[in-house]
């Protein structure tokens, strides 16, 4: 069967529908440009083929096999420049169909590249999209196929950061490190993927306790994102604060919040400053201003979901829940943990749900629930033992340990402790000093309750 070139294929269309020249170019084009295509004196452009799909009733595909190789691969880069263009506008849906479409057409045209592109892309956008079952593989292939350092830095990059969302942070961290190495062996300079690298990685070591080499990644951070990206120097910075506000160094810490405060403003960037605000009512809640610090945690929420940021929402939940217990609010702080515990679930938040669960652990046993407040202590425990979050371990058997002694449970209580004991041995001194100021709010609540304890059941 012979093959017909585009513009026969298009006449024939045309024909085979009823169409006039004019009546095919209705409106966008002109009679005179169908004429040219039609004659092969032109090549249409991505916006031209998509009408004509529109106005014929046919699939894309169809038309784009019938361009000669140049043509079909100026027309794929132009997709993978549109969907590009989504993913870092962050409209992750858009950009999944820009990359499905893309991939598809470049199997059908056979042009490897750009399906190579669009395989990684759609990894991409499944990872914002929170489809990460279906991202990783993809992701995985874009790696194993990928001809150059910089295609498998940010299939490395967002296999990191599913594992992060999935709470698996030593596998996000092999990831990211993995991703670092190929950093010099980039044919040009990538300072912004390099500055957001060193950035997720402080956040991963920061929550495996490893506080001096995440001050290091983030501090390196800061300028690659100056150079690049000016306004993603607040992320550095809150990193940093972060840091700071866990090491119990409140003042350094509102020193690099109100820095980061101050350029996501500027730049009217307001996933960072809710962030900012939600992390600046956390130096509060410690420095023992939790009711300062109520009414940025309340927004924080209320930000999140204008975002629809929903790790974002199940983190300021359980800040907020803690607040409501350092304010002694116990109801308050027991709804706000368990709606934090429902949306971290709903989002396969892990990490989340642990973190909650210690708050709804020590409100139990303030309320006199004992059982229920060592089931959520332990199950909170474990996943923070088995995740290397160190400072929710020590935090979570901090409080588990006491309420178990209180229980009659002296020889469980024991084995927490030594738990406890070799997570504060893998911190400094200044760390430590950090994570037990953390301990203080819990501390007051199972305090409070023991002191409400008739002298004979002590």
């Amino acid at each position: 069967m012979v093959q017909l070139t585009f513009g026969q294929l298009l006449k024939h269309m045309r024909l085979e529908r009823g169409l006039s020249q004019s009546e095919l170019a209705a409106s966008v084009l002109t009679k005179a440009f169908v004429s040219l295509l039609e004659r092969d004196a032109v090549r249409p452009s991505l916006s031209t083929l998509e009408h004509f799909a529109a106005r014929l009733g046919c699939s894309l595909d169809s038309l784009l096999t019938a361009l000669d190789s140049r043509a079909s691969q100026r027309i794929l880069l132009a997709i993978d420049r549109r969907a590009q263009t989504a993913l870092g506008q962050q409209r992750y849906a858009a950009a999944a169909t820009g990359f499905s479409d893309l991939r598809r057409l470049a199997s059908a045209t056979g042009v490897p590249q750009a399906e190579r592109s669009a395989t990684l892309g759609l990894g991409e956008a499944f990872v914002g999209l929170r489809r990460l079952s279906e991202a990783e593989p993809l992701l995985h292939q874009a790696f194993d196929a990928g001809d150059d350092a910089f295609t498998q830095c940010r299939a490395l990059r967002s296999l990191g950061y599913a594992a992060h969302i999935r709470g698996r942070l030593l596998e996000a961290v092999q990831y990211y490190r993995a991703a670092l190495a190929l950093i010099p062996a980039l044919s040009q300079a990538a300072s912004v993927l390099h500055g957001e690298l060193l950035a997720y990685l402080s956040t991963m070591l920061f929550r495996l306790g490893r506080f001096d080499e995440s001050v290091a990644a983030a501090t390196e951070s800061v300028p690659l994102f100056e150079a690049g990206a000016p306004g993603r120097v607040a992320e550095a910075r809150m990193n940093l604060g972060f840091v700071h506000y866990s090491l119990g160094e409140y003042e350094k810490a509102s020193v690099e919040y109100g820095l980061a405060l101050k350029i996501a403003e500027q730049y009217e960037d307001l996933q960072t400053i809710f962030r900012v605000r939600k992390n600046w009512a956390m130096v509060l809640i410690e420095a023992g201003q939790p009711r300062a610090a109520l009414e940025h945690l309340t927004l924080s929420v209320t930000m999140a979901r204008r975002l629809s940021d929903e790790h974002g929402e199940c983190f300021a939940l359980t800040e907020l829940a803690r607040c409501h217990l350092a304010l002694g609010a116990l109801a308050d702080a027991r709804a706000t943990a368990e709606e934090a515990v429902g949306r971290s679930r709903a989002s396969d938040r892990k990490d989340e749900v642990a973190r909650a669960s210690i708050v709804l652990g020590v409100v139990s046993f303030a309320e006199g629930r004992s059982q229920k407040a060592l089931r959520y202590l332990t199950a909170a425990y474990q996943h923070c033992a088995q995740a290397e979050m160190t400072v929710e371990v020590i935090l979570a058997g901090h409080a588990l340990a006491r309420i178990m002694s209180r229980c009659g449970s002296a020889a469980e209580a024991v084995a927490i402790h030594t738990g406890v004991l070799a997570a504060l041995r893998r911190l400094s001194s200044q760390e430590i000093y950090g994570v037990m100021q953390q301990t203080k709010t819990l501390d007051a609540a199972v305090d409070h309750a023991l002191e409400q304890e008739p002298v004979a059941a002590r």
